[in-house]
């Protein structure tokens, strides 16, 4: 077993476990004896964190796990700017909230002014508590007095905005990263030979003398089937010249091809890791994923930068509509589960009779309903705009 640590060809002095895939994307596999801690670390604060960070609206609205069984969910998104101007935190499992600011009480002498969001009214409550014990007043008679003002204002959830940050230099490393931990860990011994000296040194500094990244965006031209459609996956294969590329696929959508290097000396080879984070399960060289095709690195080469641009946009657009899917299935389900816990029917128990049932339907349907609504008015405002005649050519139209 090599004691140099693969990508700084170094002595390893303290060893550092690596996964082939990413925990924080599921990653089961482990690549032991191939890293020292410090080159560890320098990535798990550099260019992971930064595919952590590209990816992690997507993992927070999904409840992605880590790889680690009855692992904590994902941390929330914090102020995130809805389509109303306001800032909202999302958390797993796209559950989204206000954001809390201080609640600020001032006396007026005959009332009391509370200023602050919260996001319920025990919030305003527990401060108005706080408050009348800190001044001396009568805290019965305060929170009566801001009950009796107080309505309950229930909204339906604006719309929330992302950054996408996956497309750039930091997070082309690190996918570039998980190619090259899977050759390391089926064959530490050829990623260590001077054939792959390139794409290690810009896994590690970034710094190249090709004539441009080793790693580009490539369509699915296969049918990705398997788990499911949010598989993470990577595989490596040599061609038979000795070319030796990588894909990895992200979200089941994202897919890159890596240019690892040549080595005409090499067997030819094809080892692959899926994972289906969701479920919690992974495959190994399953035939499916050994071949399914991909575009040569070569031919991704010579795309034009609007080609990769339209590329890019139309696999966020796929990634979107695959999590907006479990988004309102997971919603659906929810909604069915409050409508049984209001009716007072415990799991796995069934509805009493017939007016109950009624009941149930009625609630369901008017939750349902008012989840829907936004969708249902932003579509009839489109489509009242679409209907009106472009002022251009409406001949009683007058210029300002």
């Amino acid at each position: 077993m090599p004691t140099v640590d693969a990508y700084t060809r170094t002595h390893i002095l303290t060893e550092s476990a690596e996964h082939v895939i990413p925990n924080f994307l599921g990653g089961p596999l482990v690549c032991r004896g191939i890293l020292d801690k410090a080159t560890n670390d320098t990535f798990g604060h550099g260019i992971d964190a930064a595919l952590s960070d590209g990816l992690r609206p997507f993992i927070v609205l999904l409840d992605a796990r880590s790889d680690r069984q009855g692992s904590k969910p994902p941390n929330p998104l914090k102020g995130v700017r809805g389509s109303d101007g306001q800032l909202y935190d999302v958390d797993a499992g796209g559950v989204v909230q206000v954001r809390p600011s201080p609640v600020c009480i001032e006396d007026l002498g005959t009332a009391v002014r509370i200023n602050g969001t919260g996001p319920n009214e025990r919030v305003i409550q527990d401060a108005l508590c706080k408050w009348a014990k800190r001044t001396g007043r009568n805290r019965e008679s305060i929170v009566k007095q801001a009950a009796a003002m107080t309505s309950v204002l229930t909204a339906p959830t604006p719309e929330v905005h992302f950054d996408l940050k996956l497309f750039d230099t930091p997070c082309y490393r690190a996918i570039a990263k998980i190619a090259c931990n899977l050759l390391a860990y089926h064959s530490i011994e050829l990623f260590l030979r001077a054939d792959f000296d390139e794409i290690r040194r810009w896994v590690l500094t970034g710094d190249s003398t090709a004539g441009g990244p080793p790693v580009r965006i490539v369509p699915l031209i296969g049918d990705n089937a398997g788990f499911s459609a949010l598989d993470h996956w990577v595989r490596v294969t040599s061609t038979p010249r000795g070319r030796v590329e990588g894909l990895v696929v992200l979200l089941g959508t994202f897919a890159f091809s890596v240019n690892l290097g040549l080595t005409p000396k090499a067997a030819s080879f094809a080892r692959s890791l899926r994972v289906d984070q969701l479920a919690r399960e992974h495959r190994v060289d399953h035939e499916a994923d050994l071949r399914f095709p991909v575009e040569a690195f070569e031919a991704a080469e010579q795309r034009s930068f609007e080609a990769f641009r339209d590329l890019a946009a139309v696999q966020t657009t796929s990634v979107v509509e695959k999590v907006m899917r479990k988004q309102n299935d997971a919603w659906i389900r929810q909604t069915i589960q409050k409508c049984f816990e209001d009716l007072g029917v415990k799991p796995g128990e069934t509805l009493a009779d017939d007016e109950q049932r009624q009941e149930f339907a009625r609630s369901v349907a008017e939750s349902i309903t008012a989840g829907l609504m936004p969708r249902i008015e932003r579509a009839a405002h489109e489509r009242a705009a679409a209907s009106l005649p472009d002022s251009d050519d409406d001949p009683g139209s007058e210029s300002a």
